[in-house]
Formats: structure tokens, C-alpha cells, sequence
């Protein structure tokens, strides 16, 4: 628990650990900013206590969504990061959760968006909608290395100050990038994007999906034969939303250094450095920003989902995802 953060908040942490207490069923955690694996490159060791964390709550109950504008205030929304986090161990439950979780989310940061000054609303809507409009896969080099945008952007902005050589830039292609994204900025989003904006960056993390490979019989078979159908469903909802999609398992380690190397993407702006994945069904991974209407049903599992929804051939503890 992060007891600081807590009394900044001005929570007593006993609070959490008092039966009867409204905080009682509510779970607080923190991520470090930086894997702590990497400190070991810098020579030298650093104190838990001196590493910089991020706040994590979380909820379990419905109920406790309540306490989701206790514990935010309009000013931590630009910084804050949500999760959905079902598991394939019920995939006939995976789209209800889902919307379950996501409305509970709605209406907690709902009750906060009123709160926030108008031009602050406007940033934190424009920024979500930007995620779209001027999305850009990662690109690597010949040898499959990320070329880092953001450094060499840096690196022009020490030029400027004597560091380097001018001319060892093109800055006229940034000059037309910049100018590129701003028309972008300007453009609709498309049919069936961003329906609902949360002002917040949101991912839909499918855990456990070792399972699809390594289940119980029941469960590996129904994931086998459906899952392209379900990751369509999924696709399509998060796309409503403006959530990514990450399916990940930390018992095969699918997923889970993309999943914090996203997270800080979204958080501080970092460079991104996973592309799009949509081959791999076991480590999907869809960034906000990538996917469309268009693309989600110009996939292979288009006429099959047709299918099952007319002709009803689809498992029966799946009908509740048929009728998305």
C-alpha cells in the first residue's frame, strides 16, 4: 500500500484495514516508473523509498466505483490510466464483464468531469481523440530496431543550443509532420470510433491467456474454436471506447513488458515501442489509435461471425456474446 500517497489524500491508511470502513474492500498498490531491472545498467543500486511510483487502485466490487471520484480529483484525470482486466477462464462472460467494468468506469469519472475547468475538458477530450488521428505504427531500422522518434527530436532541439550540427537534421520534415498532424487534428473520427470518450487513456488487458494453450480441455477447446470470434467482439468494443486491446499472462510472460512500456506511453508520453499486433492471436495487442471499423471487418473472421449469428451454430453459453 501506498501509505504517503495516501495521506496526501488526507485517507488515514488505517482506514483500508478497519472493519465496516468504506475503504475496507478498496486495494491500493503502486508501480515503480522505471524497471527496476534497468538500475543495475546505471552501475549502481537505488532504494525502494527513492524510486518514483504511481498510484494504483483497485476494484473488485461494482460498488466500490463509487469511490472512484473519492480518491480522483479533476486534476489527476490527465494522469490517470485505466485497466479492465477480464480473464479467458469464463470466455462466455468476457463481453459482460467488459461492459460491466467499463460502466462502472464511465460513471466515476462522470462524476468528475463536471468539476473540471472547460479548457481542461477540452485537452483531455482533444488528446484522446488525437490518439486516433494521428496514430503512427512504430518503425525499425534494417537491422529491427525502433527508430526513436522522440530522441531525435530531442537531440534536434540540443542542436539548437550548439550540441550538434545543424545540418545532421532534416527539419523540414519535422516542420511537415507538424503541419501533417495538425491537419489531422482537424479531420472526423470515423464511424464507430470513440462513440464514448472517458477523457482518460483505457485498456482492455484479457488476462490468462496461457489458457488458450495450456487450459482445461473444456476451456482450451471453446478458446480455440471461438477466439477469433471473440477478439472481434472485443476488437469492436474497444474501438467504441477508445480503449486498446492487450490479451497478456504473466504465467507464460505474454504481453506483460508491453503492457508496462504501454502504460507509460499513455502516462508521459514516451516513445512507443511495440507495434501493432493482430497475427499472434495469444499475444494480441491493439494501441489505441491503430484499429477501424473498416479494418476489424475486412478480417478473415467476418463471414464466420455472420454466420454464427444467423444460423445460430455457436456454443449456447456464447449467446451473450452473439448478440453484440
Amino acid at each position: 500500500m501506498n501509505k504517503p500517497f495516501l495521506k496526501q489524500l488526507g485517507i488515514d491508511p488505517m482506514a483500508f484495514e478497519e472493519i465496516g470502513s468504506n475503504y475496507a474492500m478498496f486495494e491500493s498498490s503502486y508501480l515503480y516508473v522505471r524497471d527496476i531491472a534497468d538500475l543495475g545498467e546505471e552501475g549502481g543500486q537505488q532504494e525502494d523509498s527513492t524510486l518514483s511510483r504511481v498510484n494504483v487502485w483497485i476494484i473488485s466490487d461494482v460498488e466500490m466505483g463509487a469511490m472512484i471520484p473519492k480518491v480522483l480529483t479533476p486534476e489527476d484525470l490527465e494522469y490517470t490510466y485505466a485497466m479492465i482486466v477480464p480473464d479467458t477462464e469464463n470466455p462466455w462472460e468476457m463481453m459482460d464483464q467488459c461492459e460491466k467494468w467499463m460502466q462502472v468506469l464511465k460513471e466515476g469519472i462522470y462524476q468528475i468531469t463536471p468539476n473540471l475547468e472547460f479548457k481542461m475538458m477540452n485537452e483531455l477530450r482533444e488528446r484522446i481523440e488525437n490518439l486516433f488521428k494521428t496514430y503512427e505504427e512504430p518503425e525499425l531500422d534494417s537491422e529491427g530496431k525502433l527508430i526513436v522518434k522522440k530522441i531525435k527530436n530531442k537531440n534536434f532541439d540540443d542542436s539548437r543550443a550548439g550540441g550538434d550540427k545543424l545540418e545532421d537534421f532534416d527539419t523540414s520534415m519535422m516542420e511537415d509532420q507538424e503541419m501533417i498532424d495538425n491537419l489531422k487534428k482537424e479531420m472526423d473520427l470515423p464511424d464507430g470510433t470513440l462513440v464514448t470518450n472517458l477523457f482518460i487513456p483505457v485498456s482492455v488487458v484479457i488476462s490468462k491467456v496461457d489458457l488458450i494453450e495450456h487450459g482445461e480441455r473444456e476451456i482450451k477447446g471453446t478458446l480455440e474454436k471461438n477466439l477469433d470470434f471473440i477478439q472481434y467482439c472485443l476488437r469492436k468494443f474497444c474501438l467504441s471506447y477508445g480503449a486498446s486491446l492487450v490479451f497478456a499472462s504473466a504465467n507464460s510472460n505474454s504481453n506483460i513488458q508491453l503492457l508496462y512500456d504501454y502504460f507509460l506511453n499513455r502516462i508521459y508520453d514516451s516513445e512507443l515501442i511495440h507495434p501493432s499486433n493482430i497475427s499472434d492471436k495469444g499475444a494480441l495487442f491493439v494501441p489505441t489509435g491503430f484499429d477501424s471499423k473498416e479494418l476489424i471487418e475486412s478480417s478473415e473472421v467476418t463471414k464466420f461471425v455472420e454466420d454464427y449469428k444467423f444460423k445460430n451454430q455457436i456454443e449456447p453459453t456464447f449467446n451473450d456474446i452473439v448478440q453484440q
